[in-house]
């Protein structure tokens, strides 16, 4: 019993440093390239979304076992999100477009929770039955080309496109980057190994450190050099949001995206069912996946209460 205990703590610790990790990792992704100043709240919005995601889905999902962490897949459409509307504000940093820019994420994540909680309420929760795997997959991949593009223009910390592969400056950053994702895909194979991913991020880090002092670079020139990110106006991370800052909101910007509003409540559903249905098969038991989609409802409608952007919520099956 207490060997139990020991381990299921351990697993919550990993668990919980590569969460953070990946928060981190998916706020430089979405807000390095637009303006380092949105980092400060972007890392905020990203680390409150995964602790009451986390914490709601551990405490009410119908399968204890489950690990709950938001869903990283629809990074991409929050990019485009981003990017349009701080295009509006001619790509130009203010109070407006970053309250505007928040705000947009809080409509999401409401209007999402309401969607996935409507769709629980009326026990459509099998819908997901009928997608066509080729759908799924297809919409799989282009996630996948989109992460890999944008994880290389973080790396390089320019926009990566084929030109870009030859420049010498830009493969010296990007690189690195590459040889640790191959690291980590050949960690995740390890499925008995449970320190596999978290031990080559904490020996990156390291080793990072490591290799500037012995060449004597500052952490100064390491974000001149484009290795570190350059957050040019820090304060705190709570609160996210300051309502005096609501009259500085465009609406009409945030109307602009309904579009991608609807698109991202229908993602969600669609993959969190899925999740459900992998659990399933895993864990040789039914769900109730009706039940699954009012839990995650709520937990985003409390997200959006607290600034979060994360609107979906990615089931997986415990380590212990």
């Amino acid at each position: 019993m207490h060997s139990s205990k020991f381990a299921n703590i351990v697993s919550g610790s990993l668990i919980a440093l590569v969460n953070i990790s990946v928060a981190v990792s998916v706020a430089a992704l979405l807000f390095a390239q637009i303006d380092t100043r949105l980092m400060v709240p972007g890392i905020a919005i990203l680390l409150i979304g995964t602790f009451v995601t986390g914490l709601g889905g551990a405490l009410f999902s119908g399968y204890k076992s489950v690990i709950c962490s938001p869903r990283n897949g629809l990074a991409p459409l929050f990019g485009v999100m981003i990017a349009s509307i701080y295009a509006s504000f001619g790509s130009e940093y203010s109070i407006g477009a970053e309250a505007t820019i928040i705000v947009a994420f809080m409509v999401t994540t409401l209007i999402t929770g309401l969607f996935l909680l409507l769709l629980g309420r009326l026990k459509l929760g099998n819908l997901v039955r009928y997608i066509p795997y080729p759908v799924s997959g297809g919409f799989f991949a282009g996630i996948g080309y989109i992460f890999i593009q944008g994880g290389l223009s973080v790396a390089g910390n320019e926009n990566a496109t084929l030109s870009r592969m030859v420049d010498s400056q830009f493969l010296q950053l990007a690189l690195p980057a590459i040889v640790l994702a191959l690291c980590l895909i050949a960690g995740k194979m390890f499925r008995d190994n449970r320190l596999a991913v978290p031990l080559i991020l904490l020996l990156s880090v390291l080793i990072f450190y490591a290799l500037l002092t012995v060449t004597g670079v500052s952490r100064e020139d390491a974000a001149l050099r484009g290795l570190l990110p350059t957050i040019e106006a820090t304060g705190t991370l709570v609160p996210v949001f300051h309502f005096e800052f609501l009259q500085e909101v465009k609406w009409i910007a945030i109307s602009h995206q309904l579009g991608g509003i609807v698109v991202v409540a229908l993602m969600c559903a669609m993959m969190l069912l899925l999740d459900v249905s992998g659990i399933e098969l895993i864990a040789q038991r039914d769900l109730d996946p009706d039940h699954e989609l009012e839990v995650m409802g709520y937990t985003n409608i409390v997200n959006s209460a607290v600034e979060d952007s994360r609107e979906c919520t990615m089931y997986r099956t415990p380590l212990w």
